[in-house]
């Protein structure tokens, strides 16, 4: 039994302050829709339920960028912060559950397009819950 997410559309905004040639702070908000289920597993007897996830993040980034050049900078960094994620469905009640988030990001910026992998864990004891989630972002800075 458990909980399982699918792939799912993400609205980004992210500020960035640089505070060196090569090192960068700033911080973004994330919102993250995906579908899923969780499975009941008792006497004899499997239940499955779709879920829809909403999922809301705040994180406070530092990036060095390893080769700052006019056209081409990639750079690898880090995110901690917080987040909150609603579950609904159907025939399931509406929790929401909060936790903390960290993890690395590493992309590279072509003139003013971004592209990025982020992993965002969420902090609990086990090591895979549904709050944690991965991503890869395509962006365009102003």
């Amino acid at each position: 039994g458990g909980t399982s997410r699918t792939a799912g559309p993400e609205a980004f905004f992210e500020y960035r302050y640089d505070v060196a040639r090569h090192f960068d702070i700033g911080a973004n908000i994330s919102y993250k829709y995906s579908g899923g289920s969780v499975t009941h597993v008792g006497e004899g007897e499997n239940h499955e339920k779709s879920l829809h996830f909403n999922q809301l993040n705040i994180k406070f980034v530092a990036d060095w960028i390893i080769f700052r050049g006019r056209l081409i900078a990639p750079y690898i960094g880090i995110g901690a912060g917080g987040g909150v994620m609603y579950k609904n469905g159907a025939s399931y009640a509406r929790t929401d559950s909060r936790y903390w988030v960290a993890g690395p990001r590493a992309g590279i910026r072509i003139w003013r397009f971004q592209v990025s992998a982020n992993l965002d864990h969420a902090l609990d004891h086990d090591l895979l819950v549904p709050e944690s989630s991965y991503g890869f972002t395509v962006g365009y800075t102003f």
